[in-house]
């Protein structure tokens, strides 16, 4: 019995050799992409809309912060405006708070989100009233806590 490969058999078996780790290697490229696929979809599905969110609530916020010094300097004529403008900002925190709270998806970002919920509630809580508190005639001031 002759056990010596022929030449053609040689050619053969390394040709489907390479075929072979050609596939192992194209599927582990598949699965690798398919890996990046599921982090990219991650990112544009939940970190980018929330972030977003989240940007609006802070600068919305500072918004508020400047409208409430505002208020203080503000000559009384100016009180209603300032006021009403107090309770939209408020109206887009609520809004952004709740357009944030649909895109939290992890256990520790929606422990998070709940402290940061518990402290606007608080901050608007102790903000219940901007409205003129003052019996002098030529100095006015908000009350704030």
């Amino acid at each position: 019995m002759n056990t010596t490969m022929t030449i053609g058999k040689r050619v053969a078996m390394l040709a489907a050799t390479l075929m072979g780790l050609a596939l192992l290697m194209g599927g582990l490229a598949i699965w690798k992409l398919q890996q990046i696929n599921d982090s990219v979809h991650s990112l544009t599905v939940d970190a980018l809309p929330g972030l977003a969110a989240i940007a609006d609530v802070d600068n919305n916020t500072r918004w508020h912060q400047q409208l409430s010094w505002q208020y203080i300097a503000a000559p009384a004529s100016e009180h209603n405006r300032i006021e009403g403008e107090l309770r939209e900002v408020k109206n887009k925190i609520t809004k952004g708070l709740a357009d944030y709270d649909a895109t939290v998806s992890q256990a520790d970002d929606r422990a998070n989100f709940e402290k940061l919920k518990a402290d606007y509630d608080r901050y608007f809580s102790d903000r219940k009233s901007t409205r003129l508190n003052s019996s002098h005639i030529t100095i006015s001031y908000a009350v704030f806590c």
